[in-house]
């Protein structure tokens, strides 16, 4: 998991915590949508690699991932309902 980390400073950094790490747990979520899964994701004095950010901002890295994840989520979206329109035209061309 790439995770937001505070330094005792105050200041962010990157941070990778494997999944099977002690301390790491993750709880599935029921959703009516079967075709997907999401979890939460807890972490309990988890063992993390610091990842050396020098040359860019944490801050903005991670604005950029968030910005790139929506983008990708819409067009899902998009995607899906595009499908769906069809699906329904062509029932309703079949109803008599």
């Amino acid at each position: 998991f790439l995770v937001p980390a505070v330094t005792p400073e105050g200041g962010t950094r990157l941070a990778v915590v494997e999944r099977h790490a002690d301390g790491v747990d993750v709880r599935s979520r029921p959703l009516l949508d079967r075709s997907r899964a999401v979890a939460d994701v807890l972490f309990d004095s988890a063992t993390a690699r610091l990842i050396d950010t020098a040359d860019r901002d944490p801050d903005a890295v991670l604005s950029g991932l968030a910005n790139r994840a929506a983008v990708l989520v819409a067009a899902e979206a998009l995607g899906a309902a595009e499908r769906m329109l069809d699906m329904t035209v062509d029932y309703a061309k079949q109803r008599k």
